[in-house]
């Protein structure tokens, strides 16, 4: 499948409603075509069995590599499934998809999808790091979905918070700048990150807001989204409230 059969097969599998519904939820977003993901799963999957490298290649070999939200999500998931390929190839990949991620839908897919994080954590760590100091922010976004997805162990959490308290990444300042998707991102990878080691995360946020580094308002948000999550006890939500609020 080339890139241009791809963008064929999206117009033709676009749902007006589909659209119409997901366009309230990612408001600015103006390349969206509406087309479900069963769909683009299963196309991701036609190029998986075809040439994956092949077919990435020929995207970037485009002036205009992705002409809806959808090819990117599909060049994305194709990047994230890459096999027996080198680690440099791995993430350049990643690094040519990164700076077309301008929504929050395309980032966590990012964040997500790229799975060999997890088989190593501690391997991929300084890149991941390099993200997070990056002055895309919506790079940064993904680099902590990456976080959150792919560090959700004992030790990775750890890795995570040293990663997030290094000066040079970014996540707390632009958490801190009023952009509510920042915000609300780095809470999600905090509130994630207490499921495993929450006693590691709580005294980093203290840490962080005696420092002035973490913001009243993600700080609220981290501790509202433990309080909704299931994955802790009635006595631990209300423990954590006490402790923040």
């Amino acid at each position: 499948m080339t890139p241009d059969d791809l963008d064929a097969k999206l117009l033709f599998a676009v749902d007006p409603v589909y659209k119409a519904f997901g366009d309230k939820l990612q408001p600015g977003i103006t390349d969206r075509l509406g087309v479900r993901m069963p769909t683009v799963r299963a196309l991701v999957k036609e190029i998986l069995k075809e040439n994956p490298l092949g077919y990435l290649e020929a995207v970037f070999e485009r002036d205009r590599p992705f002409v809806s939200q959808e090819a990117l999500m599909v060049a994305t998931i194709v990047a994230g499934n890459l096999k027996h390929v080198p680690d440099d190839v791995y993430c350049t990949n990643i690094d040519r998809l990164l700076p077309h991620m301008t929504g929050w839908a395309t980032c966590d897919l990012m964040g997500s999808t790229v799975k060999r994080f997890r088989v190593n954590p501690s391997r991929y760590l300084p890149y991941l790091a390099s993200k997070l100091a990056s002055d895309n922010p919506w790079s940064v976004r993904t680099a902590e979905v990456w976080l959150l997805e792919h560090y959700r162990t004992e030790e990775g959490a750890l890795m995570a918070l040293a990663a997030l308290d290094n000066p040079n990444a970014r996540a707390l300042t632009l958490a801190a700048s009023g952009d509510y998707y920042l915000s609300m991102t780095l809470a999600w990878c905090l509130s994630m990150l207490a499921t495993v080691n929450p006693e590691a995360v709580y005294v980093q946020m203290e840490a962080w807001r005696k420092a002035g580094r973490l913001d009243d308002e993600t700080c609220l948000r981290t501790v509202r989204k433990i309080r909704e999550s299931l994955q802790f006890t009635r006595d631990a939500k209300d423990a954590v409230k006490r402790r923040f609020e």
